[in-house]
């Protein structure tokens, strides 16, 4: 106990001269000296206080400042806390806290109080947290009471997985379309800006190729999907199944070597529940169901004079923006002649003319030279050798 007399004598001594360098200090050290002495004698009879608590209370209530009372005050009060007591609630000199250091540290209560609550390992008192103050049931109110569709959904998806998340999931799936971007990458591999196929290349691949035919045949188009998800998915089955066609059977110099020069009639491919051939997938699904002229410059037939595959898959996303560019290359590309007064172009214009209407009125919307109404029309030769490097 004489240690702990001696630390607070010296404690004790720094406080009051503290308190009274912050007023009169003249009026403020009258008399400082004999409190600090009757103080460390107030100390001594502290050696009663057996309990840890009681004996901590005690000497905080000595030692706490109190700048605003007089003399005679202090004195009195650090008497009666010297004396035995079994009251601990009394609070002398604590200062009244401000109303932002409140809310900072019931803040702070309330995260501690989400910690234990969260992680129970966590609170080292292994005590039952407080019961959480209004402020936290406030701020949980707008999440339980909300009405919005949108959270609802959010809501059950993630405390039901396996109800309401599972019936979302359920519906998106018959929604969703699957992707062809196995074949983007096919053709990225091995077909050219300018549209010429390393077919032999493409050989070596033939695993990847025909499990995307396949993925075509497990997935056909549904009353959900989207027109250009559907015409996507027909374009895209047209060229796969014609590159499968050539690679099946290559080396070959003109795919008017197989089937007795008429490959596009015999119905080898299954879609959509169906046995087809090339000729039903362009002439009897994609050309009277989508009725745009614009395919005609988007389906290979693997010939030179064919317009150029794209090395790239059509998406329901990038359909029409690819048919525009695909159209307009061709008309101004080395395939066509075009002037204004004349203009030889290739013979599918010829084979599809119902499909195009007036002719030079539809060249007109893309060729960078304007034609004559009145222009004179003639086709080219159509060169049917294979479209390879």
């Amino acid at each position: 106990m004489s240690t702990i007399r001696n630390s607070l004598g010296v404690l004790l001594c720094s406080t009051l001269l503290l308190n009274a360098c912050k007023g009169d200090a003249k009026e403020k050290t009258i008399g400082m000296v004999d409190q600090v002495q009757e103080v460390v004698e107030q100390v001594d009879q502290l050696d009663h206080l057996h309990d840890k608590e009681e004996f901590t209370d005690t000497v905080k209530s000595i030692i706490a400042p109190s700048t605003e009372e007089s003399k005679e005050k202090q004195i009195n009060d650090l008497e009666a806390k010297a004396k035995p007591t079994n009251n601990h609630n009394t609070d002398i000199g604590s200062e009244k806290k401000m109303p932002t250091e409140i809310s900072k540290n019931n803040v702070k209560e309330i995260e501690e109080e989400e910690v234990n609550e969260s992680f129970p390992e966590a609170n080292p008192s292994n005590t039952i947290p407080k019961q959480k103050p209004n402020v936290l049931k406030d701020i949980e109110k707008p999440i339980e009471q909300s009405n919005t569709n949108e959270e609802k959904v959010k809501i059950q998806n993630i405390s039901k997985p396996n109800k309401q998340g599972a019936e979302v999931l359920k519906i998106d799936q018959t929604q969703a379309q699957f992707s062809h971007a196995s074949f983007h990458s096919i053709l990225k591999n091995y077909v050219s800006a300018n549209g010429a196929v390393n077919y032999p290349q493409l050989r070596n691949a033939a695993d990847e190729l025909n499990a995307y035919c396949k993925l075509l045949e497990d997935n056909g188009p549904n009353a959900n999907w989207s027109r250009n998800d559907k015409l996507a998915y027909w374009l895209n089955a047209y060229n796969a199944f014609t590159l499968k066609l050539i690679i099946d059977n290559y080396p070959i110099g003109s795919i008017t070597e197989l089937d007795s020069g008429k490959p596009w009639d015999r119905k080898w491919i299954k879609l959509d529940g169906k046995d087809l051939s090339l000729n039903n997938i362009e002439n009897d699904i994609i050309r009277p169901t989508f009725k745009d002229a614009r395919i005609h410059f988007a389906v290979n037939c693997a010939a030179k004079s064919c317009p150029p595959l794209g090395n790239f898959a059509f998406t329901g996303r990038n359909v029409d923006s690819k048919l525009e560019a695909l159209t307009k290359s061709f008309i101004n590309g080395p395939a066509n002649e075009i002037s204004e007064e004349e203009i030889k172009v290739s013979k599918i214009f010829d084979w599809y003319h119902e499909d195009f209407g007036d002719l030079v009125e539809f060249i007109n919307r893309y060729s960078l030279t304007k034609v004559n109404a009145n222009a004179k029309v003639r086709f080219m030769e159509y060169d049917w050798a294979l479209n390879e490097k």
